[in-house]
């Protein structure tokens, strides 16, 4: 873990926090660790990225910063035949059942030393190329020295 002397890269992080996501995801058909545009109609599908980050001060102990990024979780809403709306809110439950379930396991690890959901999540309806998604997106705050 580092040790705060010198600034880590949010990339680093982001990519840590994709990475056990795609293992814990097991409802996800794909989890992105970017802001992925085309899905090639996979559903339920994840995208994992940057949303800000708040860089305090260097002091004599160094540095803890806080990382915010964004998951989005875009499940597919109706397909008129053998997926509909209910099925749609169920793999959305799963899904963030399943990133609460990652965050509870993994509150400190050697890439950060705090992980907790940053504010309630949202939900809504996007439609992409005529395929309507329901939308969850939930942002996570990661701690880390550096």
């Amino acid at each position: 873990m580092p040790l705060g002397d010198v600034p880590i890269s949010r990339k680093d992080v982001r990519q840590a926090l994709a990475s056990g996501l795609t293992t814990a995801l097991t409802a996800a058909q794909a989890v992105y660790r970017y802001q992925k545009s085309d899905f090639s109609q996979q559903s339920p599908v994840v995208r994992v990225y940057s949303s800000g980050s708040e860089r305090p001060a260097m002091t004599a102990r160094g540095i803890r910063s806080k990382f915010f990024f964004t998951v989005e979780l875009w499940v597919l809403y109706a397909n008129g035949t053998t997926w509909d709306e209910e099925d749609a809110e169920d793999a959305m439950d799963t899904l963030e059942q399943q990133v609460m379930g990652y965050v509870a396991n993994n509150q400190v690890t050697t890439t950060w030393t705090t992980l907790r959901y940053g504010r309630p999540s949202t939900l809504g309806n996007v439609t992409v190329g005529g395929a309507p998604y329901l939308v969850e997106e939930i942002v996570l705050v990661a701690e880390v020295y550096g």
